[in-house]
């Protein structure tokens, strides 16, 4: 179930950087796009949310810390997509997400394991190291 889910998630996502790529980047700059997705986002959230709740009662929930951390992810996503949109639009999607997703994966697998005591086995720790040489590699080879 679990593998299925993440092959589905994977592959929803390829579909809209694909979208993003060839359609709406043709049309919008980076920060435009930016600007015009949380619109729909939220629109798609609220609905959401209404219909798997029924309401916003989890709302009361929010400390001043959750709001904090909210309001630092959300800035770091905007960042992160601007940059991700500006590469995105600038080379090839197939260079493109293999190098920011490799890195994402190690970066957070990493954070994980050094602050928050996820675990990691043999097969990740050695996975790193190859992930690594495979980057330098892609890009000793950019065209």
């Amino acid at each position: 179930y679990t593998i299925l889910l993440c092959i589905l998630c994977g592959f929803l996502w390829s579909i809209c950087i694909t979208i993003e790529k060839f359609y709406l980047l043709q049309k919008f700059t980076p920060y435009q796009l930016m600007f015009l997705r949380p619109i729909w986002f939220a629109l798609f959230s609220l609905i959401l949310v209404l219909t798997l709740d029924g309401d916003f009662s989890f709302m009361n929930k929010i400390t001043k810390k959750d709001m904090g951390m909210l309001i630092l992810a959300v800035f770091l996503n905007v960042i992160t997509l601007v940059m991700f949109f500006t590469l995105l639009k600038n080379n090839k999607t197939g260079y493109t997400i293999s190098i920011t997703h490799p890195v994402f994966i190690i970066s957070s697998t990493l954070l994980a394991y050094l602050f928050f005591n996820e675990s990691l086995n043999w097969k990740q720790m050695m996975g790193i190291p190859f992930v690594i040489i495979g980057i330098i590699i892609l890009n000793s080879f950019k065209k």
